[in-house]
C-alpha cells in the first residue's frame, strides 16, 4: 500500500492540510482551519494546518501528531494500516471513518487482499519435484556457510554513524529480492505464494531479553533505516514481537554480535521453514573486515544453485551498497 495512505485508509493526498502544506497555500489553510473549528467545535489555528501525512516522516497536524486514536492502536499492534487487522470489520473506533468514507474501507481491504500470500499448486511451479522429493523428508534443512568481506558496511556504519546490523539486513533483503524462490514457501503441507519480503532482527529490550522484530524489506535503504530504527526501539521498549509472517515472506536472522563465530546450524522443528542467517563478530583480517555465517534454507523452497546465487548476491550488494 501506498505511503499516503493512512492507518485508517483515507487517501491523505485529497486532504486539504496535505495539500496546503506540499503546496505552501495559506489562503487554503485559513479555510481548512475555520471549516475544520466549525466541524469539531475546537478552535484550530491555520498555523496547525501543516501536514506531510499520517504515515509519513515530517510534519502532523496536532490531531494526527497526537490525538488520533486509530494511529495508536495501529501503532500499538505494530500494524502498517488498520486493513491487516482481523478485528477491522468489526472494529468502533475506525468503524466511524469507514462509515462515511466508501474509498477508505476499499483502500484497506485492498490493503488487507494484497498482503495475503495465496496458496499454489506445487506442480504449476518449478518446485514440483522438490515439493515431492522433500516436502515430507525427516531433515530437508540445507545449511551453507560463507565468509563474506564487510569492509565497506563497517566502513559506511561509522562514516555515516548507521547500524551495522541494519545495512546488512538491507543487504540481505536486497540480495533475495531478485531470486524468485524467495517469495514461496513451505508452510504445512501447503506452499505459499508472497509478494513482500521481510527481513528478521533479534532485539535486545529493556529487560534484557530478546524480541523478534519482522522488517519489510525496501528498495530504499533510507527508508528501510527509519523503519528499523522506529520498530526495533519500539519492540525493545515495549518488550513486544513485530510479526510480518501473515503478509510476508520472512528471512530469519540472528547476530551474535559479541562473539566470533565460523557457523552455526539450526534443526528442522517442522514448523519454521523459513530461511535463516547466523552470524557472530565481525573480524580485521590485516585491512579488511570478514565476517563468517551460515544461510540454512529448507530445499522445497530453493536448491543448492539457488542458495549460492543468493550468497553471491550478497557479497555484491554489500561491496556496492553507497550512501
Amino acid at each position: 500500500m501506498k505511503q499516503l495512505i493512512a492507518y485508517c485508509g483515507l487517501d491523505c493526498e485529497k486532504c486539504d492540510a496535505y495539500i496546503a502544506t506540499q503546496n505552501n497555500d495559506q489562503a487554503l489553510r485559513e479555510k481548512t482551519a475555520k471549516y475544520w473549528s466549525e466541524l469539531n467545535g475546537v478552535e484550530i489555528t491555520p498555523e496547525m494546518i501543516n501536514c506531510d501525512g499520517c504515515r509519513m516522516d515530517g510534519r502532523k497536524t496536532p490531531y494526527c501528531a497526537s490525538l488520533c486514536q486509530i494511529k495508536k492502536c495501529a501503532q500499538s499492534k505494530q500494524m502498517e494500516t488498520c486493513g491487516s487487522c482481523e478485528q477491522m470489520k468489526n472494529c468502533p473506533t475506525v468503524g466511524m471513518i469507514v462509515k462515511n468514507n466508501p474509498d477508505a474501507l476499499k483502500n484497506l481491504e485492498k490493503d488487507n487482499s494484497e498482503s495475503k500470500p495465496v496458496e499454489v499448486n506445487p506442480e504449476d511451479t518449478t518446485r514440483a519435484m522438490a515439493y515431492k522429493l522433500w516436502m515430507k523428508a525427516p531433515n530437508p534443512m540445507v545449511t551453507f556457510f560463507k565468509t563474506l568481506d564487510v569492509t565497506n558496511l563497517v566502513k559506511i556504519s561509522r562514516k555515516k554513524h548507521l547500524k551495522f546490523n541494519m545495512l546488512l539486513d538491507w543487504c540481505i533483503g536486497k540480495a533475495a529480492s531478485s531470486i524468485k524462490e524467495f517469495y514461496t514457501l513451505p508452510v504445512g503441507d501447503r506452499l505459499l505464494q508472497y509478494k513482500n519480503l521481510a527481513v528478521n532482527t533479534i532485539v535486545k529490550n529493556k529487560d534484557g531479553e530478546v524480541n523478534s522484530c519482522d522488517l519489510l524489506f525496501s528498495e530504499n535503504i533510507n527508508d528501510f533505516n527509519c523503519d528499523y530504527l522506529k520498530h526495533t526501539a519500539n519492540s525493545a521498549e515495549k518488550c513486544t514481537d513485530r510479526d510480518l509472517s501473515d503478509s510476508c515472506m520472512v528471512i530469519g536472522t540472528s547476530a551474535i554480535i559479541d562473539t566470533e563465530i565460523d557457523g552455526a546450524v539450526g534443526m528442522n522443528s517442522g514448523i519454521f521453514n523459513n530461511p535463516f542467517i547466523i552470524w557472530g563478530k565481525y573480524k580485521k583480517l590485516w585491512f579488511r573486515y570478514k565476517l563468517s555465517l551460515s544461510f540454512q534454507f529448507h530445499h522445497t523452497q530453493m536448491d543448492g544453485a539457488h542458495a549460492g546465487k543468493f550468497l553471491a548476491n550478497l557479497q555484491n550488494e554489500i561491496v556496492e551498497v553507497k550512501l
